[in-house]
């Protein structure tokens, strides 16, 4: 199988990005592992969105949407567990069906794509 990024890379919603240069991610063809290209600093904040093609030797192929964050720790949810460490292990799967992370995620993602097409629309 071979990987390629399809397209060019958009930066959204970004501060402090102007200086990474046009290629933020590297793409390994043999095993699709995506590498950063360059050195978070602080301040910078964004997200980025990519296509990801791969091909079989029989040039069958398909496509995944790519979503990078980079978010800023004044941006980032913290969580304090009022309980001990042992029974936080104990419950972690429990936590994690409560706290819905998978949905939250795609939630988010909607979001951001719903906000882009009004800024484009503007």
């Amino acid at each position: 199988m071979r990987y390629f990024i399809k397209g060019a890379i958009q930066k959204t919603l970004s501060e402090g990005l102007e200086t990474i240069g046009e290629v933020p991610f590297l793409l390994d063809e043999k095993t699709g592992v995506v590498t950063l290209n360059f050195d978070p600093q602080r301040g910078m904040k964004g997200y980025f969105d990519f296509v990801v093609h791969v091909r079989d030797r029989s040039e069958e192929g398909d496509e995944a949407r790519v979503f990078i964050y980079l978010l800023r720790q004044d941006q980032r949810v913290k969580f304090v567990l009022r309980m001990q460490p042992q029974e936080a292990r104990r419950r972690i799967d429990h936590l994690r069906d409560i706290l819905e992370v998978d949905r939250a995620l795609s939630l988010l993602d909607q979001n951001v794509e719903t906000l882009r097409s009004a800024i484009q629309g503007v």
